[in-house]
């Protein structure tokens, strides 16, 4: 065996995981960088499917194991805060998202992810100036706009966040429940319960058809309650 058979392997893995066949995917890229050791890509590769396979510490593993590699290290860099932040490793997530941002300054996803994590250690300031560096770049990205609409929402300035919500729910055409789900939330906050009964339907005709049970149920709850207020809410002027 040969690196060039560790390649062979690695481009088997990346078309079993444009397939979706996860576990197949991993096998081959376990295989391929026991053959090469040299290809930054097959571990950066194999550090995500790990990941979404919901193997984080292993996914960790992989990427603190790829060699340098200019062309890929922010993904690897990027890729490694994600699953460190998932298990809570903060400090080494800001880190490493970090490093990812000054290999590429305009690496959207890496300003989305320090979004999340400056938001999460309470620096809501700092966590929009990333995130709208983020929909500046890729203002296409609908996680980007949910993600930069629940800054404003923690801070209870709901009015706010309603248009980032509403551009994310324009971007996947409507069809995309945990987006309606918090537009819903947020006509609700500011009195507007009718638009939020209404939002929050498609949200469970969608997700029932996505079978999504427990956000299904929530939704039906949140409904009701909406509905229920109607009455009792005060005209919009």
């Amino acid at each position: 065996m040969t690196p060039a058979d560790g390649k062979a392997r690695y481009h088997l893995a990346y078309a079993l995981d444009k397939q979706d066949q996860l576990d197949q995917a991993i096998e081959q890229y376990r295989k391929s960088v026991e053959l090469d050791d040299t290809n930054a890509s097959a571990y950066a590769s194999l550090s995500i499917a790990l990941a979404r396979a919901g193997n984080l510490p292993e996914s960790i593993a992989a990427a603190k194991q790829a060699p340098p590699a200019q062309s890929n290290l922010r993904l690897t860099e990027g890729n490694l805060a994600t699953s460190l932040l998932e298990t809570g490793q903060t400090d080494e997530a800001l880190e490493h998202i970090r490093k990812a941002l000054e290999l590429d300054p305009d690496f959207a996803d890496g300003h989305n992810m320090l979004g999340i994590i400056l938001a999460r250690m309470g620096r809501l300031d700092d966590a929009v100036a990333h995130l709208e560096k983020a929909v500046a770049l890729t203002p296409n990205s609908t996680e980007y706009r949910f993600n930069l609409g629940r800054i404003p929402a923690a801070r209870h300035s709901f009015a706010e966040a309603i248009p980032q919500f509403e551009k994310a729910v324009a971007l996947t055409g409507g069809n995309e429940p945990q987006s309606l789900e918090m537009l819903a939330a947020m006509y609700a906050e500011v009195g507007h319960f009718s638009e939020a009964a209404q939002t929050a339907r498609r949200a469970l005709e969608i997700a029932a058809r996505q079978n999504e049970v427990g956000l299904s149920e929530e939704l039906r709850h949140r409904i009701a309650y909406y509905e229920s207020q109607q009455d009792t809410s005060p005209a919009k002027q």
